[in-house]
């Protein structure tokens, strides 16, 4: 299995002739500068000549080979690495080109390094800010520490949350929270599947598959309730369980109506 490891020195020939297409070099007296910087970080060129007229070419420029040869001795009279900064100033690179160009290994020259470590986190903190606004967080400056409602409302913090707890607890709730299934007041469904005796879901000549997909489908309708909101509503009337509803003694009862049902 291959990993890839960044290189340092192709990163920035890249960045370099990117900033070069983007700035329009080649017809200026900028043109050799951005030559000199490629050549600094290509040290292992095989053949130097071919692959300067290829980097101009790139460029958006032409280079003959007498133009290559002196380019080519003018680079080694200057330092081969220089850093970010450094780098930027040599070539005119704007703070502006820097961030339309996503440049990574380049400066540039009107924005400090220190200065670009706050821009860039300062435009962290607005976009963490902003998650958390469209996820439902509340500004700090719209905290009730902040606002401080009880001193409008002439009362004290702890006797305001006081009252504010009990209005919560003594607003009206809906009769459908809290429970997880309804049952049916009706006997039959009115898309057709029937719960009552002579239902098909009761049904004694349909197939085990049969009855299997039925019951399935008489659950999901079951669940239809405000408790299921990605359940499709179905026009039956519904109540919900009673507070002592008892499943274990329901399910006795009517073991024992159907068995008294059968001695009849």
């Amino acid at each position: 299995m291959s990993t890839c490891t960044f290189n340092f020195e192709a990163t920035r020939r890249r960045e370099i002739e990117r900033h070069a297409v983007h700035a329009g070099v080649a017809d200026t007296e900028d043109f050799d500068r951005h030559l000199i910087a490629w050549l600094w970080h290509n040290p292992k060129a095989q053949d130097l000549i071919w692959s300067l007229s290829e980097a101009a070419r790139r460029m958006g420029g032409e280079l003959s080979e007498a133009e290559t040869l002196a380019i080519a001795d003018e680079a080694s009279r200057y330092p081969r690495r220089i850093k970010a900064d450094a780098l930027g100033m040599w070539l005119g690179v704007t703070y502006r080109q820097r961030s339309a160009l996503k440049l990574k290994t380049i400066g540039c020259c009107d924005v400090k390094k220190r200065t670009r470590l706050e821009l860039r986190k300062r435009k962290d903190r607005l976009y963490q800010a902003r998650k958390r606004r469209e996820h439902g967080a509340r500004p700090q400056a719209e905290s009730l520490s902040k606002t401080r409602p009880w001193e409008a409302a002439g009362l004290s913090r702890s006797t305001w949350y006081e009252h504010r707890k009990q209005r919560r607890e003594t607003a009206p709730s809906d009769s459908f929270v809290g429970s997880p299934l309804i049952y049916l007041k009706d006997e039959t469904v009115q898309d057709g599947v029937g719960i009552g005796k002579g239902s098909q879901f009761f049904s004694r000549s349909t197939s085990p598959s049969t009855t299997k997909q039925s019951f399935r489908r008489t659950a999901r309708l079951l669940r239809a309730d405000k408790t299921n909101p990605s359940a499709v509503f179905r026009p039956f009337q519904a109540i919900p369980r009673p507070p002592d509803y008892d499943p274990v003694a329901a399910f006795r009862g009517r073991i024992a109506a159907r068995q008294h049902r059968g001695r009849l």
